[in-house]
Protein backbone atom coordinates (compact mmCIF):
# COMPACT_ATOMS: atom_id res chain seq x y z
CA UNK A 1 0.00 0.00 0.00
CA UNK A 2 2.88 2.61 -0.29
CA UNK A 3 1.26 4.33 -3.20
CA UNK A 4 -1.90 4.52 -1.26
CA UNK A 5 -0.09 5.48 2.34
CA UNK A 6 1.91 8.47 -0.30
CA UNK A 7 -1.49 9.76 -1.53
CA UNK A 8 -2.91 9.97 2.13
CA UNK A 9 0.19 11.50 3.29
CA UNK A 10 -0.22 14.09 0.61
CA UNK A 11 -3.97 14.93 1.30
CA UNK A 12 -3.30 15.38 5.11
CA UNK A 13 0.09 17.79 4.65
CA UNK A 14 -0.23 20.97 5.94
CA UNK A 15 0.73 23.30 2.99
CA UNK A 16 0.06 26.48 4.52
CA UNK A 17 3.74 26.47 5.80
CA UNK A 18 4.74 26.63 2.58
CA UNK A 19 2.88 29.64 1.85
CA UNK A 20 4.26 31.95 5.09
CA UNK A 21 8.40 32.73 6.27
CA UNK A 22 8.82 33.63 9.60
CA UNK A 23 9.33 37.40 10.47
CA UNK A 24 12.97 36.38 11.70
CA UNK A 25 13.90 35.61 8.61
CA UNK A 26 16.69 37.78 6.55
CA UNK A 27 16.02 39.21 3.55
CA UNK A 28 12.31 38.41 2.64
CA UNK A 29 11.11 39.18 -0.45
CA UNK A 30 8.34 41.75 0.65
CA UNK A 31 6.82 41.85 -3.26
CA UNK A 32 6.44 37.81 -2.43
CA UNK A 33 5.27 37.65 1.06
CA UNK A 34 3.59 41.30 1.61
CA UNK A 35 1.47 40.34 4.35
CA UNK A 36 2.12 40.35 8.15
CA UNK A 37 0.21 37.93 9.86
CA UNK A 38 0.08 35.88 13.38
CA UNK A 39 0.09 32.27 12.87
CA UNK A 40 0.05 29.95 15.95
CA UNK A 41 1.12 32.62 18.25
CA UNK A 42 4.12 33.66 15.47
CA UNK A 43 5.27 36.41 13.51
CA UNK A 44 4.91 35.72 9.44
CA UNK A 45 4.80 36.73 6.30
CA UNK A 46 2.49 35.29 3.83
CA UNK A 47 2.54 34.77 0.00
CA UNK A 48 0.79 37.17 -1.94
CA UNK A 49 -2.14 35.79 -3.44
CA UNK A 50 -1.13 35.31 -6.95
CA UNK A 51 1.92 33.46 -6.09
CA UNK A 52 -0.53 31.20 -3.71
CA UNK A 53 -2.53 30.61 -6.55
CA UNK A 54 0.76 29.46 -8.59
CA UNK A 55 1.98 27.01 -5.66
CA UNK A 56 -1.44 25.70 -5.37
CA UNK A 57 -1.01 24.77 -9.22
CA UNK A 58 2.02 23.02 -8.73
CA UNK A 59 0.80 21.46 -5.15
CA UNK A 60 -2.13 19.86 -7.20
CA UNK A 61 0.01 19.22 -10.18
CA UNK A 62 2.33 16.94 -8.11
CA UNK A 63 -0.22 14.85 -6.23
CA UNK A 64 -1.67 13.72 -9.69
CA UNK A 65 0.54 11.21 -10.51
CA UNK A 66 0.00 9.70 -7.12
CA UNK A 67 -3.32 9.72 -7.25
CA UNK A 68 -2.99 7.44 -10.29
CA UNK A 69 -0.46 5.26 -8.88
CA UNK A 70 -2.31 4.74 -6.37
CA UNK A 71 -5.94 3.86 -8.45
CA UNK A 72 -3.40 1.23 -10.00
CA UNK A 73 -1.90 -0.20 -7.09
CA UNK A 74 -5.74 -1.05 -6.06
CA UNK A 75 -6.47 -2.29 -8.71
CA UNK A 76 -3.05 -4.69 -8.89
CA UNK A 77 -3.71 -5.64 -5.16
CA UNK A 78 -7.50 -6.59 -6.00
CA UNK A 79 -5.83 -8.64 -8.81
CA UNK A 80 -3.44 -10.68 -6.30
CA UNK A 81 -5.91 -11.23 -4.33
CA UNK A 82 -8.61 -14.76 -5.03
CA UNK A 83 -10.63 -14.30 -2.02
CA UNK A 84 -13.52 -12.01 -2.14
CA UNK A 85 -13.77 -11.31 1.26
CA UNK A 86 -9.88 -10.34 1.27
CA UNK A 87 -10.74 -8.07 -1.30
CA UNK A 88 -13.62 -6.18 0.79
CA UNK A 89 -11.33 -5.62 3.77
CA UNK A 90 -8.55 -4.04 1.79
CA UNK A 91 -11.19 -1.59 0.26
CA UNK A 92 -12.96 -0.95 3.40
CA UNK A 93 -9.68 -0.23 5.52
CA UNK A 94 -8.71 1.82 2.45
CA UNK A 95 -11.82 3.78 3.15
CA UNK A 96 -10.95 4.10 6.10
CA UNK A 97 -7.44 5.60 6.27
CA UNK A 98 -9.05 8.60 3.81
CA UNK A 99 -11.54 9.23 5.95
CA UNK A 100 -9.09 10.67 8.32
CA UNK A 101 -7.71 13.48 5.48
CA UNK A 102 -11.00 14.26 4.92
CA UNK A 103 -11.87 15.11 8.20
CA UNK A 104 -9.34 17.62 8.47
CA UNK A 105 -9.72 18.81 4.71
CA UNK A 106 -13.29 19.47 5.80
CA UNK A 107 -11.98 21.79 9.00
CA UNK A 108 -9.28 23.38 7.18
CA UNK A 109 -11.65 24.89 4.40
CA UNK A 110 -12.96 27.50 6.83
CA UNK A 111 -10.17 29.14 6.90
CA UNK A 112 -11.76 32.25 8.77
CA UNK A 113 -12.02 29.75 11.83
CA UNK A 114 -9.83 29.25 14.17
CA UNK A 115 -9.77 25.67 13.98
CA UNK A 116 -8.34 25.60 10.31
CA UNK A 117 -5.06 25.03 9.85
CA UNK A 118 -4.71 28.01 7.38
CA UNK A 119 -6.07 30.44 9.38
CA UNK A 120 -4.09 33.50 10.40
CA UNK A 121 -4.60 36.68 11.74
CA UNK A 122 -3.91 39.86 8.94
CA UNK A 123 -1.83 42.42 10.85
CA UNK A 124 -1.28 44.77 7.19
CA UNK A 125 -4.30 46.07 8.77
CA UNK A 126 -5.93 47.73 12.27
CA UNK A 127 -9.20 47.13 13.27
CA UNK A 128 -10.19 45.90 9.88
CA UNK A 129 -13.97 46.00 9.25
CA UNK A 130 -15.17 42.11 8.72
CA UNK A 131 -18.13 42.03 6.07
CA UNK A 132 -20.49 41.20 8.76
CA UNK A 133 -19.98 44.46 10.39
CA UNK A 134 -20.38 46.46 7.49
CA UNK A 135 -23.60 44.45 6.32
CA UNK A 136 -25.23 45.21 9.87
CA UNK A 137 -24.42 48.65 9.36
CA UNK A 138 -26.28 49.00 6.15
CA UNK A 139 -29.03 47.09 7.62
CA UNK A 140 -29.59 49.90 10.64
CA UNK A 141 -32.12 52.87 10.33
CA UNK A 142 -31.76 55.69 11.94
CA UNK A 143 -35.47 57.36 13.69
CA UNK A 144 -35.69 59.06 10.15
CA UNK A 145 -35.90 55.68 8.47
CA UNK A 146 -32.99 56.52 6.59
CA UNK A 147 -29.88 54.27 6.18
CA UNK A 148 -27.37 55.91 8.10
CA UNK A 149 -23.96 56.73 6.54
CA UNK A 150 -21.15 54.60 6.49
CA UNK A 151 -17.59 56.18 7.01
CA UNK A 152 -15.40 53.71 5.68
CA UNK A 153 -12.30 54.93 4.38
CA UNK A 154 -11.65 53.41 0.54
CA UNK A 155 -8.11 52.03 1.88
CA UNK A 156 -10.29 49.47 4.53
CA UNK A 157 -12.54 48.85 1.72
CA UNK A 158 -9.67 47.51 -0.51
CA UNK A 159 -8.20 46.01 2.42
CA UNK A 160 -11.68 43.88 3.29
CA UNK A 161 -11.74 43.06 -0.41
CA UNK A 162 -8.00 41.67 -0.48
CA UNK A 163 -8.45 39.77 2.67
CA UNK A 164 -11.71 38.11 1.56
CA UNK A 165 -10.09 37.34 -1.72
CA UNK A 166 -6.94 35.55 0.04
CA UNK A 167 -9.08 33.63 1.89
CA UNK A 168 -10.87 32.49 -1.07
CA UNK A 169 -7.53 31.71 -2.58
CA UNK A 170 -6.31 29.80 0.22
CA UNK A 171 -9.84 27.91 0.80
CA UNK A 172 -9.48 26.59 -2.84
CA UNK A 173 -6.82 24.29 -2.07
CA UNK A 174 -7.89 22.10 0.94
CA UNK A 175 -11.56 22.33 -1.42
CA UNK A 176 -9.32 20.56 -4.34
CA UNK A 177 -7.70 18.04 -1.96
CA UNK A 178 -11.14 17.26 -0.64
CA UNK A 179 -12.20 16.54 -4.17
CA UNK A 180 -9.46 14.19 -4.84
CA UNK A 181 -9.84 12.40 -1.61
CA UNK A 182 -13.20 11.80 -2.37
CA UNK A 183 -12.79 11.01 -5.99
CA UNK A 184 -10.28 7.74 -4.66
CA UNK A 185 -12.78 6.41 -2.26
CA UNK A 186 -15.41 6.82 -5.08
CA UNK A 187 -13.33 4.80 -7.03
CA UNK A 188 -13.23 2.15 -4.09
CA UNK A 189 -17.23 2.01 -3.36
CA UNK A 190 -17.29 1.16 -7.13
CA UNK A 191 -14.46 -1.77 -6.65
CA UNK A 192 -16.80 -2.54 -3.29
CA UNK A 193 -20.18 -3.03 -5.75
CA UNK A 194 -18.49 -5.04 -8.25
CA UNK A 195 -17.28 -7.55 -5.57
CA UNK A 196 -20.37 -7.63 -3.61
CA UNK A 197 -22.12 -8.46 -7.12
CA UNK A 198 -19.75 -10.95 -8.15
CA UNK A 199 -20.39 -12.78 -4.70
CA UNK A 200 -24.18 -12.41 -4.86
CA UNK A 201 -24.15 -13.93 -8.70
CA UNK A 202 -21.91 -16.90 -7.60
CA UNK A 203 -24.11 -17.99 -5.11
CA UNK A 204 -25.51 -21.45 -6.75
CA UNK A 205 -29.31 -21.85 -6.99
CA UNK A 206 -31.02 -23.24 -3.89
CA UNK A 207 -31.11 -27.03 -4.39
CA UNK A 208 -34.77 -27.87 -4.58
CA UNK A 209 -36.39 -31.04 -4.47
CA UNK A 210 -38.06 -32.54 -7.45
CA UNK A 211 -41.55 -32.95 -7.08
CA UNK A 212 -43.10 -35.72 -8.99
CA UNK A 213 -46.84 -35.36 -8.29
CA UNK A 214 -49.43 -33.18 -9.08
CA UNK A 215 -49.65 -29.38 -8.12
CA UNK A 216 -52.88 -30.19 -6.52
CA UNK A 217 -51.24 -32.98 -4.69
CA UNK A 218 -48.13 -31.04 -3.08
CA UNK A 219 -50.84 -28.11 -2.33
CA UNK A 220 -52.61 -30.20 -0.65
CA UNK A 221 -50.67 -32.09 1.60
CA UNK A 222 -47.94 -28.76 2.56
CA UNK A 223 -51.60 -27.59 3.12
CA UNK A 224 -52.54 -30.41 5.67
CA UNK A 225 -49.00 -30.15 7.35
CA UNK A 226 -49.91 -26.41 7.89
CA UNK A 227 -53.24 -27.08 9.25
CA UNK A 228 -51.97 -29.59 11.84
CA UNK A 229 -49.35 -27.43 13.17
CA UNK A 230 -45.97 -28.86 11.53
CA UNK A 231 -45.37 -26.28 10.04
CA UNK A 232 -45.77 -22.26 10.22
CA UNK A 233 -46.23 -20.56 7.01
CA UNK A 234 -45.88 -16.42 6.67
CA UNK A 235 -49.41 -15.19 8.00
CA UNK A 236 -51.10 -11.96 7.31
CA UNK A 237 -52.01 -9.21 10.08
CA UNK A 238 -55.36 -11.05 10.95
CA UNK A 239 -52.97 -13.96 11.56
CA UNK A 240 -54.66 -16.16 8.59
CA UNK A 241 -51.93 -17.91 6.30
CA UNK A 242 -50.56 -15.87 3.38
CA UNK A 243 -51.51 -18.33 0.53
CA UNK A 244 -49.50 -16.30 -1.91
CA UNK A 245 -46.14 -15.75 -0.12
CA UNK A 246 -46.94 -19.08 1.49
CA UNK A 247 -46.73 -20.65 -2.57
CA UNK A 248 -43.83 -18.82 -2.99
CA UNK A 249 -42.02 -20.75 -0.43
CA UNK A 250 -43.05 -23.89 -1.57
CA UNK A 251 -42.21 -23.69 -5.09
CA UNK A 252 -38.54 -22.37 -3.93
CA UNK A 253 -37.93 -25.31 -1.86
CA UNK A 254 -39.73 -28.00 -4.53
CA UNK A 255 -39.06 -28.41 -8.41
CA UNK A 256 -42.67 -28.22 -10.04
CA UNK A 257 -43.81 -26.76 -12.71
CA UNK A 258 -46.89 -24.55 -10.91
CA UNK A 259 -47.60 -21.08 -10.49
CA UNK A 260 -48.49 -19.55 -7.51
CA UNK A 261 -52.30 -18.26 -7.65
CA UNK A 262 -52.80 -22.57 -9.27
CA UNK A 263 -50.48 -23.80 -5.97
CA UNK A 264 -51.88 -21.40 -3.93
CA UNK A 265 -55.47 -22.88 -4.15
CA UNK A 266 -54.63 -25.97 -3.36
CA UNK A 267 -52.45 -24.74 -0.20
CA UNK A 268 -56.12 -23.52 0.82
CA UNK A 269 -57.52 -26.72 2.51
CA UNK A 270 -60.68 -25.07 2.53
CA UNK A 271 -60.71 -23.92 -1.16
CA UNK A 272 -63.32 -26.13 -3.28
CA UNK A 273 -60.41 -27.53 -5.66
CA UNK A 274 -58.41 -28.59 -2.26
CA UNK A 275 -61.70 -30.54 -1.19
CA UNK A 276 -61.42 -32.20 -4.35
CA UNK A 277 -58.12 -33.41 -3.71
CA UNK A 278 -59.23 -34.06 -0.09
CA UNK A 279 -61.76 -36.51 -1.28
CA UNK A 280 -59.20 -38.80 -2.94
CA UNK A 281 -56.20 -38.98 -0.87
CA UNK A 282 -59.02 -39.97 1.91
CA UNK A 283 -60.67 -43.02 -0.57
CA UNK A 284 -57.24 -44.13 -0.49
CA UNK A 285 -56.93 -43.96 3.32
CA UNK A 286 -54.38 -40.88 3.15
CA UNK A 287 -54.39 -39.75 6.96
CA UNK A 288 -51.64 -37.19 8.92
CA UNK A 289 -52.70 -37.10 12.82
CA UNK A 290 -52.15 -34.52 14.28
CA UNK A 291 -49.04 -32.72 15.73
CA UNK A 292 -50.31 -33.48 19.22
CA UNK A 293 -51.20 -36.91 18.62
CA UNK A 294 -47.78 -38.32 17.95
CA UNK A 295 -46.31 -35.72 20.18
Amino acid sequence: MEAIFKLQKALIKNYYKEFIVSADEDNVNLEKYPDLVIYRGNEYFEQDANYVTKHRKHIIDDIKPIYIESISEVILKLSSLTNNNEKLNYLKYSIQLFNIPLRQLKVDFQVHQEDSRYYSESQNVNQLSTIEEIADSLLKEDKEEEVKKIDIPYYQLVDLFLENHKQKTLSFLPLSLSAIGNSFIKVLYSKITEIEEEIENSKPAQSQIEWLGKTSHLGYIMGQLADLDYINPTRLANGEINFTQFSKDVLNKFKIKATVGSLAAYLNITNSKAQETHRKFEKENFNIPHKKEVS
